[in-house]
């Protein structure tokens, strides 16, 4: 997970955005997870989503680049589908209040 999250992050970067903020969730019971980078650039903000499969190689199987509202919005509808036991989790519920 962390090596996937980590190319994203240099791709994005390499093409003049700014990360604000990057996170990875994953649940022990699902082969796959999300990615979610927060980024800026020349006055613009926006998230990009990522769903990811654990395997042998880095593999992303969907990216989602969201204006900064609907990609809150997205995110959380994400996590929700992935499991409904992350929302109980506290870094999860800090950043819906964050966030």
């Amino acid at each position: 997970p962390a090596t996937t999250l980590n190319e994203l992050v240099k791709v994005v970067e390499d093409a003049g955005w700014k990360v604000t903020f990057k996170a990875n969730w994953w649940t022990a019971d699902i082969p796959y997870g999300l990615i979610r980078i927060d980024l800026q650039k020349d006055g613009r903000e926006k998230i990009l989503l990522g769903k990811w499969i654990l395997g042998e190689k880095c593999e992303l199987i969907r990216i989602e680049s969201l204006d900064l509202e609907r990609g809150k919005d997205e995110f959380f509808r994400m996590v929700d589908s992935i499991t409904s036991t992350l929302i109980h989790d506290p870094v999860i519920r800090t950043m819906r209040e964050q966030y």
